[in-house]
């Protein structure tokens, strides 16, 4: 029997994936396709993706799911996340035309920043500076960032040839797609930013005026915010508009109707959170991590970013993240020596690496974190976001040796996932007074049921992961903005209706008070660690040498 479907797709860093969830918030059925990213040769801050190609492999995702007979006509709503990064184009007569952003403005066929670019240092600077004291900025957590999109889009403005900066029209990506698939667009009536009108996350869409007057983005407000895509036909004079996530901006030319879209992590946060998104950490884990929680108190945070009310009516999103989470592990394996004979061991990495630490555990009659206790990691590959707001720190590693077999490589996987656990109970004080009781976590890491588990011994909390495949935690996130937006339901009804609560709670249940002091211990390491950096970083900055 034919019945209600709703599409949701996600755009993530290496994949699409799309799904269509039934009128009782089931996933029926669901597919994927690759995407990549290309990292300069000249310069590997820049970082850049093609808009076309992503476009191709949502469209393709999308006709696998709904070609066959019947089913396209079932299609009630459509909604889609995507990754923090910039779609960049150029206003031609009625077309928008993808313009080149990668390293030299060459190839336009690589239009999207991508979200781990982090070409845009001196701008960002720029922008902190200018804005010393503006609200704004504790809405970013302290300060702009490099990975945030308004960053991105200030050093196209700067950079590109003065000819073409009037005609350019920056998109966030998940708009920039719904943008590709409507045929139409629609009023907005009300603006969900009125009492902070910051763009959630840094995005594109979303500031005032006068904010982007100040960093030198005038031309973005210009003409009524023409240099912002987005598919609302009318915008504000002081705000451009932005509709309550799930809220229908558009139409297909089939009439089915496209649902505000949101970042990626929010989506696997509103597919993960459970039914009550209070007194919840939620973990987006995946290549980097996002840890979101939904609360009532309207101060920021430094190194938070919110909070923001673009989700629900009457509840605040506030958002803190660490960029290098799962890169931390693909680093080490790009990396060390002894990865090639890793790989020989067994179809899955992760379960040899089980394998060998059950083996080093039995060999040595220690607790595997007991051989790595004189090797020290602090994991910010990328900078830090949370609680520093410093994008300039780096990573640091003591414990290194001549040691190059596959023990050393096994002792620093140990390490690294010591330090994602260091990074989450930190995250956690800065987030203190927000009353949260459990963890729920998402996205590949969940996969991990080691790192699961030492989450749960370094923090003191529960942790739970749902029985669904963390994988599509965003599908779901999305297909429920589609069905709140087609049916009009409150999105936070939506997750009380479909959220899945059964989930596999983590904690190894062993009292091990020695254990507990090591790794206690080792936190406070990572800790002194990271003031250290800043301490060395202040010396170095005293010298003038720049």
């Amino acid at each position: 029997m034919l019945q209600d479907l709703y599409i949701g797709a996600d755009v993530g860093s290496t994949a699409v994936r799309v799904g269509l969830m039934d009128a009782t918030g089931a996933l029926i059925v669901s597919t994927t396709r690759p995407i990549d990213h290309k990292v300069s040769s000249i310069d590997h801050r820049f970082v850049t993706q093609s808009s076309e190609q992503i476009l191709t492999a949502l469209k393709k995702c999308i006709d696998e799911l709904t070609l066959p007979q019947g089913v396209r006509s079932c299609v009630k709503g459509l909604a889609i996340v995507a990754t923090c990064s910039v779609v960049v184009t150029r206003r031609s007569g009625d077309n928008l035309n993808p313009y080149p952003a990668d390293y030299g403005f060459q190839n336009a066929d690589q239009n999207v920043i991508f979200w781990m670019d982090t070409r845009p240092h001196k701008e960002t600077k720029e922008m902190n500076q200018v804005l010393s004291g503006h609200r704004a900025l504790g809405y970013m957590g302290g300060c702009f960032v490099e990975e945030m999109a308004l960053p991105k889009v200030k050093y196209i403005v700067d950079n590109a040839p003065a000819d073409d900066v009037a005609d350019l029209v920056f998109f966030d990506l998940h708009d920039y797609l719904s943008f590709m698939f409507a045929e139409t667009g629609i009023d907005i009536i009300e603006l969900s930013n009125t009492s902070n009108p910051v763009a959630i996350d840094g995005e594109v869409k979303g500031w005032s005026a006068e904010l982007l007057d100040r960093i030198g983005l005038s031309q973005l407000s210009k003409n009524n915010f023409a240099g912002i895509g987005c598919l609302e036909r009318h915008k504000s004079s002081i705000l451009s508009p932005i509709p309550y996530a799930g809220r229908p901006i558009g139409y297909t030319c089939e009439g089915i109707p496209i649902c505000q879209g949101v970042i990626d992590s929010y989506g696997g946060w509103l597919g993960s959170c459970g039914r009550e998104v209070e007194g919840t950490l939620t973990m987006v884990a995946g290549t980097s991590t996002c840890f979101i929680v939904g609360h009532k108190i309207p101060k920021p945070v430094k190194g938070i970013w919110g909070p923001f009310n673009g989700f629900f009516p009457d509840l605040l999103v506030t958002e803190g993240g660490q960029a290098t989470t799962g890169k931390l592990i693909e680093h080490l394996f790009e990396t060390h020596p002894a990865y090639p004979e890793l790989k020989t061991l067994g179809p899955n990495v992760f379960t040899s690496l089980e394998s060998l630490i059950t083996r080093l555990e039995e060999e040595s009659s220690c607790n595997i974190h007991v051989l790595s206790r004189h090797m020290f990691l602090f994991g910010e590959l990328s900078g830090n976001r949370t609680p520093y707001a410093d994008a300039s720190m780096r990573g640091a590693f003591f414990g290194e040796s001549t040691d190059i077999t596959i023990k050393d490589l096994v002792l620093k996987y140990v390490c690294i996932l010591e330090c994602l656990a260091f990074q989450t109970k930190q995250v956690l004080s800065v987030l203190d007074g927000y009353g949260i009781a459990k963890i729920r976590i998402c996205g590949s890491q969940a996969k991990n049921s080691r790192l699961v588990t030492l989450l749960s011994r370094v923090t003191g909390l529960p942790v739970e992961v749902s029985n669904s495949n963390p994988d599509l935690s965003g599908v779901k996130g999305s297909a429920y903005l589609a069905y709140s937006g087609a049916n009009n339901v409150p999105l936070v009804e939506v997750l009380r209706m479909f959220n899945d609560e059964t989930t596999v709670c983590y904690g190894d249940g062993i009292d091990d008070p020695k254990l507990t002091a090591l790794l206690n211990t080792k936190y406070e390491i990572m800790l002194d660690i990271a003031e250290r950096q800043l301490k060395y970083k202040k010396m170095i900055d005293s010298c003038h040498c720049t």
